[in-house]
């Protein structure tokens, strides 16, 4: 039983669920994971750099000044649904470039529900099949005379 009690906080830790919404402030801070909807116009003119049809950009905020939103980029989506990993590439967005912006922030009824769920689980698993031991079980070598 011990060894649950361990095992509980880190698997609560596992079941955190994030979701985007609105900045929490007019600028978001550097560090924040944001996502980018792109203007069509836009998305055209950077396709160069950051692939056909782009519409979505993901990534963490490096800054954000009058020369518009620098991201470390971490991922794309274009207008079909088709996505692209990236490893951190830097890139600066006009403020003009992009329709919505929305910051990446933890989803506390999500995270409660699902870590419920997950640790209801792991007790009832336990409950139900013990330790992995069987005290019950006889057998082995008995002494005395047979």
């Amino acid at each position: 039983m011990k060894r649950l009690h361990t095992a509980i906080p880190g698997l609560l830790l596992l079941c955190a669920c994030f979701s985007y919404g609105p900045p929490g402030a007019p600028s978001p801070r550097p560090g924040a994971r944001v996502s980018l909807r792109l203007w069509p116009d836009a998305a055209d003119s950077l396709a160069a750099a950051l692939g056909p049809d782009v519409g979505i950009v993901e990534g963490i905020v490096v800054r954000d000044d009058s020369a518009g939103l620098a991201l470390s980029v971490r991922r794309t989506e274009t207008r079909r649904g088709l996505t692209s990993r990236w490893n951190g590439e830097r890139f600066t967005f006009q403020h003009g470039s992009y329709v919505a912006l929305a910051e990446r922030r933890l989803s506390l009824p999500g995270s409660l529900l699902l870590g419920g769920v997950v640790v209801g689980g792991v007790v009832g698993l336990y409950s139900a099949f013990g330790n992995g031991t069987d005290r019950s079980a006889g057998g082995g070598v008995t002494g005395g005379n047979q």
